[in-house]
């Protein structure tokens, strides 16, 4: 019994070593880091937002070529927390004039994912992707909250980097399934993403042309101790919600905000902690159930 626990713990390192240097060559590769069998309407829909030339009725054709986002864009638009006069939206061109772009282009993403996220067959996976999703989802919601209290900060832009903060465990997790001895190692998975989803995050974002502010909130959400001698922004918004995510439904960690340079910067202590997430929670969760589709 125990050569084999022995065997089995050497067949991990071993796996651990060879996924390792796989994920270095590819930061430091030439190829460009994408997320191996990613929806590309995604992709789509930025490029048609990006194109000043493109009218409602142009977007509203790419985002109608798939049934499933057209209806989740709706579902955004309904929401109470985007649809403040109440009066229900029936057609895309009409949720596309109301929702943001960035708003939009959460939908987008958030569609992307959980198509990808539904099509991984790797049981051992199942748990990860479960939590990631549900993690983004929260995050995101959060951090539009967070943007409307922060000066500076555009809160359909902090949603729509909150969905995609983790983006790199979403990668890490779909190349580890070539690595059978990794996926059963639940533990080592873990460490693996913890070091190296926020700078392969980064480089995806990098590789989508996403703007370079968008990129270093992806590559600095777990800094804790970022300094910066200036007014609160969006890196400290994505920090600040998936600290305020993590520790929601904790009381051992309330004190550790206290510590949190970002929190520090934006004024938030525990009793405005519990405040914000009381007096948020509604619209926290009408957007989770919108980005859910």
């Amino acid at each position: 019994m125990e050569t084999t626990v022995v065997e089995d713990r050497s067949a991990i390192d071993r796996a651990t070593f060879a996924f390792v240097e796989d994920l270095a060559a590819a930061l430091n590769g030439r190829e460009p880091i994408d997320i191996p069998s990613f929806p590309n309407i995604a992709m789509r829909v930025k490029k048609v937002l990006e194109d000043q030339n493109s009218s409602s009725e142009k977007i509203g054709r790419v985002v109608g070529s798939e049934p499933g986002l057209a209806s989740r864009l709706l579902k955004m638009a309904n929401s109470a927390a985007l649809n403040t006069s109440g009066r229900q939206v029936l057609d895309i061109k009409t949720a596309i004039n109301r929702l943001g772009h960035d708003q939009i282009r959460s939908s987008a993403m958030s569609f992307a994912m959980k198509n990808l996220m539904d099509s991984r067959t790797v049981t051992e996976l199942k748990p990860f992707l479960t939590e990631l999703w549900n993690h983004s989802i929260q995050v995101a919601a959060i951090a539009y909250a967070l943007g409307q209290r922060t000066a500076g900060v555009k809160p359909d832009e902090a949603m729509f980097v909150g969905l995609v903060h983790d983006i790199g465990k979403l990668y890490i997790l779909t190349r580890i399934e070539s690595y059978p001895d990794l996926c059963s190692c639940s533990d080592t998975m873990d460490h693996i993403m913890n070091d190296w989803h926020t700078s392969i995050g980064k480089s995806i974002l990098e590789n989508w042309d996403f703007p370079e502010h968008v990129q270093h909130a992806i590559e600095q959400h777990e800094d804790q101790n970022r300094q910066i001698y200036a007014d609160p922004d969006l890196t400290d918004v994505i920090i600040v919600a998936n600290l305020f995510a993590n520790h929601s439904d904790s009381n051992n960690c309330l004190l550790d905000f206290a510590s949190v340079a970002s929190c520090q910067r934006m004024g938030i202590d525990v009793p405005e902690f519990q405040e914000i997430m009381v007096e948020s929670q509604k619209e926290i969760n009408e957007l989770e159930n919108a980005l859910r589709g």
